[in-house]
């Protein structure tokens, strides 16, 4: 790791580390220990417990709290969700639920705060983000010779005693495993590293590069390999002045793909066919979301929140679910004033501070709202705690704080 270090400015040390470790557990917790077997669902008081701890943490600091440049929009993301508990009543669901079920997302956005208080760099950050991508690429290479005995993504001991559990899908001739989802919090990372490398060719960084590209093919999810695909040609363009070496990656990468096209998404391209060849799941389940969001003016503005009775008996009966539809799944949930917001900061970070916010961060963004689409960017568990890390990150740039990296 000593040219990571190099790049990033150092190690991480002291009470750096410790505040590292935090936000690896943090996040472990969130994905039951990164989906892990024999997780249960009694473990899960452990991520409640650390949810209360941040908010705990939050208000013993709140009088000598840093506002940040993007303080607003936190707090709007923090506590918006929680007016769409009116329309969860109004389904005859428990409030309650509801509003525990926001709580769990809400309370992720006041780790901004915290990153402030407590001065984290953002080298700090960044090797968290590698250390968590490293790890996941680990499992999802290895276990694709070790299936059937997994210990990540699959389905929890409690699952498959009660016999709630199906077989794990197969797609491209690839296993997908359910740890996919954790890369939400590598792809930071590798867009940084794409970035150094259309810089300066380094043999290291084109090593770790290629492994953790591997596990955004492993992810075995069109919606993530395309969009990744295209952010990745559009950053050896999206310059000033377009290198030399940007144009040698453009073509290498070009090669590769148009060389092992029929390996790499032969599967794909076969299954892309045969759902609109047939009644696509996903366009029935947004066009029946989208008319029951527009049913009212009041729930199109604040959303349904978390009716969690009545999204399983969708799931159960229709195959319906929200995480599938993108957007119009965030507008029955959170309401289109909400979904605006998140577009109009995505359009801030992109557009108005491009100055200011690292190109990686840009790059992310970019990213994310392709994916919009259909694997909505804001959501509502722990791979939302990505935002409230970047704004941060985009503060210290912002503020050109010494706790910022300044090489990229």
């Amino acid at each position: 790791m000593n040219v990571i270090d190099k790049y990033l400015g150092g190690k991480v040390v002291g009470k750096q580390k410790r505040w590292m470790f935090c936000l690896i557990l943090l996040i472990a917790l969130g994905f039951e220990g990164f989906r892990f077997f024999y997780w249960k669902n009694s473990y899960n008081i452990l991520y409640y417990f650390a949810l209360l701890l941040i908010v705990f943490s939050f208000l013993l600091s709140f009088k000598s709290l840093k506002v940040g440049h993007f303080s607003n929009y936190v707090l709007f993301f923090a506590l918006f969700p929680f007016v769409s508990v009116i329309n969860t009543i109004s389904m005859g669901e428990s409030y309650t639920t509801s509003i525990i079920q926001t709580f769990k997302t809400s309370a992720l956005w006041l780790v901004y705060y915290l990153l402030h208080s407590y001065n984290v760099k953002e080298r700090t950050l960044l090797k968290m983000m590698l250390y968590i991508g490293i790890f996941i690429a680990i499992v999802e290479i290895i276990q694709q010779f070790t299936y059937p005995h997994i210990l990540f993504g699959g389905y929890s001991s409690e699952d498959l005693q009660n016999g709630t559990t199906e077989e794990l899908e197969i797609r491209n001739g690839f296993i997908r495993f359910r740890c996919h989802i954790n890369l939400y919090f590598t792809m930071p990372f590798i867009l940084l590293l794409l970035e150094w490398i259309a810089n300066r060719i380094n043999a290291k960084m084109v090593l770790l590069f290629v492994f953790l590209t591997i596990s955004v093919y492993l992810t075995l999810t069109r919606q993530i390999i395309t969009s990744f695909i295209f952010v990745f040609f559009f950053s050896l363009f999206y310059r000033k002045k377009i290198r030399i070496l940007s144009l040698v990656l453009f073509f290498i990468a070009f090669a590769v793909i148009l060389v092992n096209i029929s390996f790499l998404v032969g599967g794909f391209i076969e299954q892309t066919r045969d759902e609109f060849g047939e009644d696509n799941i996903r366009l029935l389940a947004a066009n029946y979301f989208w008319k029951e969001s527009i049913k009212s003016p009041l729930a199109f503005l604040l959303g349904y929140g978390h009716p969690l009775e009545f999204e399983q008996n969708l799931a159960t009966n229709l195959h319906f679910y929200i995480a599938d539809i993108g957007f119009i799944g965030a507008i029955w949930r959170f309401g289109v004033i909400f979904v605006i917001f998140n577009y109009y900061l995505m359009y801030k970070l992109f557009v108005k501070h491009k100055d200011t916010t690292p190109r990686y961060i840009k790059l992310f963004v970019l990213y994310a709202a392709i994916m919009s689409i259909m694997i909505y960017p804001f959501t509502s568990n722990i791979m939302t705690l990505i935002w409230p890390i970047l704004l941060y990150i985009c503060d210290l740039r912002i503020d050109r704080s010494p706790l910022a990296l300044q090489q990229v």
